[in-house]
């Protein structure tokens, strides 16, 4: 139950979302189904317990932060790729790529695709001419965003 909702608040929202519909919610594994007064009771029950070890966990959590912290053993989170914004905006003018800058300062991928670090792609298409727009632009798209079907290129 803790996996399904954080809290009471997001377990009713992720419920009255299909009920809205006129569906009811039915866990086979537990024998909950939300259509019952006893269902739904349950279904109540066993997330306000579940909430509760959450907000516990997270007390103890805390706790056990704040103790560190006073002997001198917590250190926190290690450095983001923001720290090194300014480096990582150099080398991508100097034209390495993702991987290289991620080696070099030590960052892992994934943070050299978050926030600065982003303007490594928008500094390499600045650069870039492109002879033909993206094929997002060549296609038209419905409202939604999605690609049309059975439409032709846009000349």
């Amino acid at each position: 139950m803790d996996r399904f909702a954080r809290s009471i608040r997001d377990l009713c929202a992720i419920v009255d979302r299909p009920e809205a519909k006129g569906v009811s919610l039915r866990i086979l594994g537990m024998g909950l189904d939300t259509a019952t007064a006893n269902g739904r009771l349950m279904l109540n029950v066993l997330g306000s317990v579940a909430q509760f070890e959450r907000e516990v966990m997270l007390e103890r959590q805390r706790e056990g932060v704040a103790k560190a912290k006073a002997e001198g053993k917590y250190k926190g989170r290690a450095p983001t790729a923001r720290n090194k914004a300014e480096e990582v905006r150099a080398m991508a003018a100097a034209g390495m790529t993702r991987q290289v800058i991620a080696g070099k300062l030590g960052i892992v991928d994934s943070d050299a695709r978050c926030n600065p670090v982003d303007s490594i792609g928008s500094l390499r298409e600045s650069r870039v001419s492109h002879s033909e727009p993206p094929p997002s632009a060549r296609f038209p798209r419905n409202n939604d965003g999605s690609a049309r079907r059975n439409s032709e290129p846009l000349q």
